[in-house]
Formats: structure tokens, C-alpha cells, sequence
């Protein structure tokens, strides 16, 4: 892969404003965040976070508040399942991405930081 120095990459927009990502001598080097992670679906490559669709134990899918905490982190194959408590209620959504990184290193993140809101779960850096 040839080296890309003091390169740009990755303009994404949140938010509505437009904000450009620069990563160091290669893009493999580069630190990712949880909020940057992407899944090819067709010609396209989409962020998987903010999750967009959470279940709860009655099969209801809502959005919830990111003011949730992390509750549980479960491993199934190539994907993570979450699951998170807000309002004495447990709600789960899952992750699958287009690696890297591996999936173990998203679980350990996650894994070490349960109990924090989602809210800030995509800036969490995924070595």
C-alpha cells in the first residue's frame, strides 16, 4: 500500500458540519474511533454508529437516549451485540463493520469501558 504523508481523508459529515479526519504516515497506523467505523452495503459505505435501531426485551424497536449506559457486550461471529440500560430498561443493538480493526479489538474497547453513556462510545479509539 503506498504511503500517504500528511494525507486527508475521510471528510464525513455530522451534525451538519463537515469535518475532515487526518490519520499519519498510512491509514493501518491511524487509531480509529467507534464513530468512524463503516460497513459497505452495495456501492456505498456507511457509518454504523450512532446505531440508528435498538430492540428491547418486547421486540419494539425506538432510539434511545444517549444518555444510556453500556451494560453488556456479546460476541456473535463477525458482529458485537450491545446492550444498554436506560430507564430500568434494557434495549440491544448490533455492530458489524467492514474490519479493520478486528472485532476483538472493538470488543476489548467496549468490554473496558462498560457502564459509560453511549453518547460518547464513538469517540472511543479502537487501536
Amino acid at each position: 500500500m503506498a504511503r500517504l504523508e500528511h494525507a486527508y481523508a475521510n471528510v464525513i459529515r455530522r451534525k451538519g458540519q463537515e469535518r475532515e479526519k487526518k490519520f499519519g504516515e498510512t491509514q493501518q497506523e491511524a487509531a480509529m474511533q467507534i464513530q468512524d467505523l463503516r460497513r459497505k452495503t452495495g456501492e456505498n459505505r456507511l457509518l454504523i454508529w450512532p446505531l440508528r435501531v435498538w430492540t428491547s426485551h418486547g421486540g419494539d424497536s425506538f432510539a434511545v437516549s444517549h444518555h444510556a449506559e453500556l451494560a453488556r457486550v456479546r460476541r456473535i461471529g463477525d458482529r458485537l451485540t450491545i446492550a444498554v440500560k436506560y430507564d430500568n430498561r434494557e434495549h440491544t443493538g448490533i455492530l458489524e463493520w467492514d474490519p479493520p480493526p478486528a472485532v476483538e479489538a472493538v470488543e476489548a474497547v467496549l468490554r473496558a469501558h462498560l457502564g459509560i453513556e453511549i453518547g460518547t462510545l464513538g469517540d472511543l479509539k479502537v487501536d
